[in-house]
């Protein structure tokens, strides 16, 4: 029951991340539509704990971020994978070192949360938070889509580069 409520509120968590983007004071009124792949490597995932039919997994991957974000991450997430039907529902966050849209080098973390199945794929909302250095002010969000058995997730981001 404890790794079930875990995830519960780690996912109402994570919906309630695009009310804190949106606060973010912005110093530029126009957001820039930025498209790329990430490819997930040297992928753990940990079983660390079961109910009837559901699995809940810890999985932790090193990203490479090509197209508008060019640069490397390390990411950790929790998933919940139902055994019969293969429906999963995850919570992600990464740390992306690099450069968006050609700006200084810096570092962001990317909420993500989503759901699918291990049998046609995954969706999910990102959201950027916390830039630093060349990144600092950032903010935005978008989609991905993951297609099943594959390592490379396809992205479409909104993001504003607020540099001070």
């Amino acid at each position: 029951m404890g790794i079930v409520a875990a995830a519960a509120l780690l996912f109402l968590l994570t919906l309630m991340a695009p009310t804190a983007i949106q606060a973010h004071a912005a110093t530029s009124t126009t957001a820039t539509r930025v498209t790329g792949d990430s490819t997930a490597s040297n992928e753990v995932a940990t079983v660390v704990g079961s109910s009837g039919n559901l699995v809940f997994e810890e999985i932790t991957s090193q990203l490479t971020f090509t197209g508008g974000m060019v640069g490397i991450g390390n990411a950790s997430a929790f998933a919940v994978v139902n055994t019969v039907t293969g429906h999963v529902s995850f919570t992600e966050q990464a740390i992306f070192f690099g450069t968006i849209m050609g700006s200084k080098s810096g570092s962001v973390i990317i909420v993500i949360s989503g759901s699918g199945s291990v049998i046609s794929g995954t969706h999910a909302h990102d959201y950027l938070v916390d830039g630093t250095a060349g990144l600092a002010g950032i903010h935005g969000g978008g989609h991905q889509a993951t297609a099943a058995g594959s390592s490379t997730t396809g992205f479409t981001l909104w993001v504003q580069l607020n540099t001070k």
